[in-house]
């Protein structure tokens, strides 16, 4: 294995456990994006989740999904 492509390695598992502890990267980018009521409840139902699966497989809280 080259030297270089260790460096690779070792530095993308520097920033996953950095990403995984919620430090932010500056490689990082965050995109919001308005969604209605009606796409999260279609898309649940149409993946044969639950609220509360639904909103561990998205990140987003049990009370997010809810509203």
């Amino acid at each position: 294995m080259k030297e270089t492509d260790f460096a690779k390695i070792t530095d993308g598992l520097g920033q996953a456990l950095d990403h995984a502890k919620g430090v932010p990267s500056p490689n990082t980018r965050e995109t919001r994006v308005a969604v209605s009521r009606s796409f999260v409840a279609e898309t649940r139902l149409k993946a044969g989740l639950t609220q509360a699966e639904f909103a561990k497989a998205t990140g987003a809280s049990l009370g997010t999904v809810r509203k």
